[in-house]
């Protein structure tokens, strides 16, 4: 699960980085199709390896960390967008958006922790997938 979910992170970031040099309509709509399928098994995905991975008794406090500091992302992508727009114009901005996509799914790919992640139950994922 741990490889399909760095999948799921590089192919988001090649296909924005495509939306870059998308100029008509057409290509704009098949590219957020294809988006919108390549990143809907995210979630499925993340909130399974979370309840592999967490303790039942732990769970609560887990999400309840986890959901502020994700929440952060628009706001702080927003904010960086807003600095960056001017120097780099709105098809740099949405290229670079893409390139940093790819470079995060590769690190989260060659992480031996998540490269190596598989289904295992809530025993032993952790102790075995390092």
């Amino acid at each position: 699960m741990g490889p399909s979910m760095a999948t799921v992170i590089i192919l988001w970031g090649i296909l924005t980085g495509l939306l870059a040099i998308a100029h008509q309509y057409w290509m704009v709509l098949g590219i957020m199709l294809l988006n919108g399928l390549v990143y809907t098994p995210y979630e499925p995905l993340y909130r399974t390896i979370i309840q592999q991975i967490v303790p039942l008794r732990m769970q609560a406090k887990v999400s309840s960390t986890i959901r502020p500091i994700t929440g952060l992302g628009q706001p702080t992508g927003s904010w960086l967008s807003g600095l960056l727009a001017t120097p780099l114009g709105l098809t740099g901005l949405v290229l670079a958006s893409g390139v940093a996509t790819i470079v995060i799914g590769c690190a989260t790919f060659m992480t031996p922790r998540i490269r190596n992640y598989r289904n295992e139950g809530s025993e032993g994922s952790i102790s075995n997938s390092v």
